[in-house]
Protein backbone atom coordinates (compact mmCIF):
# COMPACT_ATOMS: atom_id res chain seq x y z
CA UNK A 1 0.00 0.00 0.00
CA UNK A 2 1.04 3.51 0.65
CA UNK A 3 0.13 6.97 1.85
CA UNK A 4 -1.49 10.15 -0.09
CA UNK A 5 -1.19 13.54 1.13
CA UNK A 6 -3.27 16.21 -0.14
CA UNK A 7 -2.71 19.78 -0.19
CA UNK A 8 -3.52 22.61 -2.42
CA UNK A 9 -3.32 21.93 -5.20
CA UNK A 10 -0.67 19.02 -4.86
CA UNK A 11 -0.81 15.39 -3.99
CA UNK A 12 1.75 13.11 -3.05
CA UNK A 13 2.05 9.46 -3.28
CA UNK A 14 4.45 6.51 -3.69
CA UNK A 15 5.58 5.83 -7.25
CA UNK A 16 5.03 2.68 -7.52
CA UNK A 17 3.10 0.06 -5.50
CA UNK A 18 2.44 -4.18 -5.94
CA UNK A 19 -0.33 -5.52 -8.05
CA UNK A 20 -2.92 -6.81 -5.93
CA UNK A 21 -4.81 -5.28 -3.03
CA UNK A 22 -3.35 -1.77 -2.58
CA UNK A 23 -4.60 -0.01 0.42
CA UNK A 24 -4.02 3.58 -0.35
CA UNK A 25 -4.03 5.89 3.67
CA UNK A 26 -5.33 9.52 2.30
CA UNK A 27 -4.66 12.33 4.27
CA UNK A 28 -5.82 15.78 3.77
CA UNK A 29 -3.50 18.56 4.85
CA UNK A 30 -4.93 21.16 2.59
CA UNK A 31 -7.20 23.80 3.80
CA UNK A 32 -10.17 22.56 1.52
CA UNK A 33 -12.24 19.64 1.03
CA UNK A 34 -10.24 17.16 -1.45
CA UNK A 35 -10.86 13.84 -3.40
CA UNK A 36 -8.92 10.96 -4.59
CA UNK A 37 -9.82 9.09 -7.88
CA UNK A 38 -8.22 6.26 -9.17
CA UNK A 39 -8.22 5.87 -13.04
CA UNK A 40 -6.86 3.28 -15.10
CA UNK A 41 -4.48 4.17 -18.28
CA UNK A 42 -8.26 3.99 -20.63
CA UNK A 43 -9.58 6.16 -18.42
CA UNK A 44 -11.83 4.25 -16.32
CA UNK A 45 -12.45 5.22 -12.88
CA UNK A 46 -11.60 2.08 -10.82
CA UNK A 47 -12.00 3.17 -7.30
CA UNK A 48 -12.49 7.09 -5.40
CA UNK A 49 -12.74 8.51 -1.90
CA UNK A 50 -15.67 10.99 -1.01
CA UNK A 51 -14.66 14.23 0.16
CA UNK A 52 -11.76 14.29 2.44
CA UNK A 53 -12.54 17.33 4.38
CA UNK A 54 -9.38 19.26 6.03
CA UNK A 55 -7.41 17.26 8.50
CA UNK A 56 -9.48 14.50 7.72
CA UNK A 57 -8.11 10.97 6.80
CA UNK A 58 -9.82 7.99 4.66
CA UNK A 59 -8.97 4.69 3.51
CA UNK A 60 -9.34 3.25 0.17
CA UNK A 61 -8.63 -0.57 -0.76
CA UNK A 62 -8.22 -1.15 -4.49
CA UNK A 63 -7.58 -4.42 -6.22
CA UNK A 64 -5.00 -3.32 -8.87
CA UNK A 65 -3.47 -5.22 -11.72
CA UNK A 66 -0.40 -3.90 -13.38
CA UNK A 67 -0.42 -1.01 -15.37
CA UNK A 68 -0.03 2.51 -14.75
CA UNK A 69 -2.58 4.69 -13.53
CA UNK A 70 -3.33 8.22 -12.90
CA UNK A 71 -4.29 9.38 -9.19
CA UNK A 72 -6.15 13.15 -9.70
CA UNK A 73 -8.57 15.17 -7.21
CA UNK A 74 -11.41 16.03 -9.48
CA UNK A 75 -13.32 18.82 -7.53
CA UNK A 76 -14.38 21.82 -9.33
CA UNK A 77 -16.19 24.73 -7.41
CA UNK A 78 -17.26 28.26 -8.19
CA UNK A 79 -16.29 31.13 -5.49
CA UNK A 80 -19.06 33.50 -4.32
CA UNK A 81 -17.20 35.93 -7.78
CA UNK A 82 -17.80 33.27 -10.23
CA UNK A 83 -13.93 31.76 -10.28
CA UNK A 84 -14.08 28.13 -11.18
CA UNK A 85 -11.40 26.26 -9.52
CA UNK A 86 -10.66 22.40 -10.98
CA UNK A 87 -8.57 20.95 -8.36
CA UNK A 88 -7.00 18.69 -11.09
CA UNK A 89 -6.38 21.82 -13.50
CA UNK A 90 -4.57 23.52 -10.71
CA UNK A 91 -2.09 20.31 -10.95
CA UNK A 92 -3.95 17.44 -8.60
CA UNK A 93 -2.86 14.45 -10.25
CA UNK A 94 0.37 12.13 -10.39
CA UNK A 95 0.80 8.79 -11.77
CA UNK A 96 0.60 5.90 -10.18
CA UNK A 97 2.64 2.28 -11.24
CA UNK A 98 1.47 -0.94 -10.12
CA UNK A 99 3.94 -3.57 -10.88
CA UNK A 100 4.01 -7.19 -10.92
Amino acid sequence: GGTVVLSEFALSLPGSVAAGLVTLDVTNQGEFGHTVLVADESGSVVGSTDVIGSGDEATLQLDLPPGDYQVSCRIVVETPDGEIIDHYERGMFASLTVSE
